[in-house]
């Protein structure tokens, strides 16, 4: 899959989308883009993608033990006071998105039409 393409694609979803990374099964980052590095400080930048690495398996982790129950994960969302993270899973993929801190129902329903 061309990893360049989807990460521009997820960025063009929403003008709130400001960070997106694809993980690998061991969540460890194969490409990450920010909207606009002028923006956004390098230090920032390193501090979402370190966020992003942290924050995957801890939250996908606890969220895995519901598949059971629940069947496999599409796509989850959580909503702090200073970002929101987004968690999409694109085959063996994961698909992590940041924003500013807003519901993330709206832009997981973008993102959903978009790629599944």
């Amino acid at each position: 899959m061309d990893w360049a393409k989807v990460l521009d694609e997820i960025l063009a979803t929403d003008n709130k989308i400001r960070y997106v990374a694809i993980l690998n099964p061991n969540f460890n980052s194969v490409m990450s883009k920010t909207r606009d590095i002028r923006l956004l400080t390098v230090e920032k930048v390193d501090a979402d993608d370190k966020l992003v690495r942290e924050a995957a398996p801890m939250i996908l982790a606890a969220l895995s033990q519901l598949t059971d129950n629940c069947g496999k994960l599409i796509c989850a969302g959580a909503r702090f006071d200073l970002i929101t993270l987004m968690f999409f899973k694109m085959g063996d993929m994961i698909a992590v998105v940041s924003t500013e801190p807003v519901p993330p129902y709206p832009i997981m329903k973008k993102l959903e039409e978009k790629f599944q």
